[in-house]
């Protein structure tokens, strides 16, 4: 009975380990995780489950292992009586894959570039692909930026439920000619998840499969950090008693007033503008509350001087706020005095009469008070009227901003193809994208040719688009950069734009360039300089697909980098949305 409570109390323990080939070198624990034995059932039912792997050697890496669990007896297991888990090698089904590889989009340069597509694994020689198939030499392209438009087709068994991972593998290497002769270098490499262009899976199990089998990158995870870091520091406040002991209640009402507080001022964590600011916490005095607009009528306006407006507020001799007197007496001067106890008694002596009643010209000036006065001027004192903006000229006169990169709103149905990323394993256990792979991928069922007549019509429509976009032009609008950070740590930073869609620096006739350095155009306004230049660059695609816009600090001997943002022209120019936006004038203004 002690044996039994003792199992229950335990979990499984799942480990997944790289094995060394080396000697010298031990096998590596990628990752590992548990699963109380109090949810493993006596015959497992349901679709097997994908459980995260924790490791201490990678923190951030987002490793995933399918699991299924089934608690059988002893005896029942050693004689064979009961049957393994009907699902445990994944039931599949004939499929056709058409792959047609659009190219790869990379953000450094390359020379002779080829691609070979993978399926599957061998199950005796896992490092051997049940298929495999090799490119041939680009159409076009130069840099990092090359089109093979080429068909892969291959007729493979593909699994029938969703939770069984599918996918074709793509490397791509580059040939380079070295002192040893010709050799291949591993540029990168992508996975092009077929689960969700499976025709026997229902439209929840593809959009489903499409995000749990979405490969997570080092940007995001970078992103996912500094957002959790922004919101623990927004509500982890503590407060502290004298003594230093730890008061339970006091820090849950700072917390629910910071909480509070914060609902109108939450700052984004990808706000340049607040990336560096400390927010301290708000006094008992300090009142957000925005002060009602004045109500100055055409009396006040017309009895204030032209001489009074623009000066600042002045007190009158009583002490209360009041106009300023001027120099010169005259009839508004003897409006001012009358009604003025203290100016009267000084004017006839101890002996004046007691003041007159205000007129209403007068209880309107007085009326006037330092809560009714915006930033302590009046409308009057302002000298110009005060009006709102209609909301349809507003909309007219400004463009819409949106605090984030605008390719974050293109679906998968804005483009005739899909990209996924190349990327490249780090040392931190989570992959660095280094490009992009465009392709045109579909599954078939059987070999009917009428199936893949929509297919052919896309491959062929963007044959066709890519021979016409030859002499194409750019126009980019750098309005001013914010959160600038340099290298060096220095601070009398000066800045200019580097935009630049290749490395051929060379002026073509008419003008136009492919490279712009504008040193010319240099800003001293420190971290958030402003600088409002039209850049216009010649295009063609695919060699310039990739703009690059960096923002550089002129130094005395070298400039630095301060940092550099990608833009992919080529998805805007094949994008309907965009499209429609450049016609109607919409295009927001992003933040990268």
């Amino acid at each position: 009975m002690q044996r039994t409570v003792e199992c229950f109390t335990c979990s499984v323990q799942v480990e997944v380990i790289s094995e060394s080939n080396s000697l010298l070198s031990s096998d590596v624990v990628l990752g590992s995780v548990q699963y109380p034995i109090q949810k493993v059932p006596k015959e497992w039912t349901k679709a097997p489950v994908w459980l995260q792997l924790h490791s201490k050697a990678y923190p951030r890496c987002k490793a995933r292992v399918l699991v299924a669990f089934e608690l059988v007896p002893a005896e029942k297991a050693e004689d064979d009586t009961y049957p393994f888990y009907d699902d445990i090698r994944p039931s599949t089904k004939e499929g056709n894959i058409r792959l047609f590889l659009v190219g790869v989009r990379l953000f450094k340069p390359i020379t002779q570039p080829f691609v070979t597509v993978c399926f599957g694994r061998d199950v005796e020689n896992t490092a051997e692909p049940l298929w495999s198939q090799e490119s041939s030499a680009p159409r076009t392209g130069e840099g990092g930026n090359w089109n093979f438009l080429e068909e892969f087709t291959v007729s493979v068994s593909l699994p029938k439920r969703m939770q069984h991972h599918s996918f074709l593998e793509v490397k791509i290497q580059d040939r380079t000619q070295g002192i040893g002769g010709e050799s291949n270098v591993d540029v990168g490499m992508a996975y092009i998840t077929l689960n969700p262009l499976l025709p026997w899976l229902d439209s929840r199990e593809r959009a489903e499969s499409l995000e749990t089998f979405r490969l997570q990158m080092l940007e995001e995870v970078l992103i996912e950090d500094a957002e959790n870091a922004r919101r623990s520091a927004d509500g982890g406040l503590a407060a502290r008693t004298g003594g230093g002991s730890f008061d339970e209640d006091a820090t849950k009402k700072k917390e629910m007033l910071a909480a509070e507080r914060s609902r109108k001022m939450a700052i984004p964590y990808n706000d340049p503008d607040m990336a560096n600011l400390k927010i301290e916490e708000v006094d008992d005095y300090v009142s957000f509350k925005v002060a009602p607009r004045p109500q100055a009528s055409r009396l006040s306006r017309e009895g204030t001087s032209r001489d009074e407006r623009g000066k600042a507020p002045g007190k009158s001799l009583s002490g209360m706020p009041g106009p300023v007197a001027r120099a010169s007496p005259g009839a508004g001067e003897e409006t001012e005095k009358k009604g003025d106890p203290v100016a009267e008694k000084k004017e006839g002596g101890a002996q004046a009469a007691p003041p007159a009643a205000p007129s209403a010209h007068q209880r309107e000036a007085l009326a006037a008070s330092p809560e009714e006065e915006t930033y302590g001027f009046t409308p009057e004192q302002l000298n110009f009227v005060l009006a709102d903006l209609e909301e349809d000229d507003a909309e007219e006169m400004t463009r819409d901003e949106v605090p984030y990169e605008l390719e974050a709103d293109f679906t998968v149905d804005d483009l005739p193809y899909l990209r996924t990323p190349i990327f490249r394993p780090t040392d931190a256990g989570v992959p660095e994208t280094v490009g992009y792979l465009k392709y045109v991928c579909r599954v078939f069922q059987s070999t009917d040719e009428d199936e893949g007549a929509e297919m052919d019509a896309v491959c062929k429509s963007l044959i066709e688009t890519y021979n016409s976009t030859r002499d194409l032009v750019v126009r980019a609008y750098v309005l001013a950069a914010r959160g600038l950070v340099p290298p060096s740590g220095a601070s009398d930073i000066q800045t200019y734009v580097w935009i630049q869609d290749s490395e051929n620096a060379a002026t073509l006739p008419g003008g136009l360039s492919y490279n712009i350095r504008d040193t010319g155009y240099t800003k001293k306004q420190g971290f958030k300089p402003e600088f409002n230049r039209c850049y216009t660059l010649a295009c063609s695609l695919p060699e310039n697909s990739i703009v690059q816009i960096a923002v550089m600090n002129m130094g005395r001997l070298t400039d630095e980098c301060i940092g550099r943002t990608y833009l992919d022209v080529e998805d805007r120019f094949f994008n309907k949305k965009v499209e429609q936006m450049v016609i109607e004038e919409s295009t927001p203004i992003e933040l990268r």
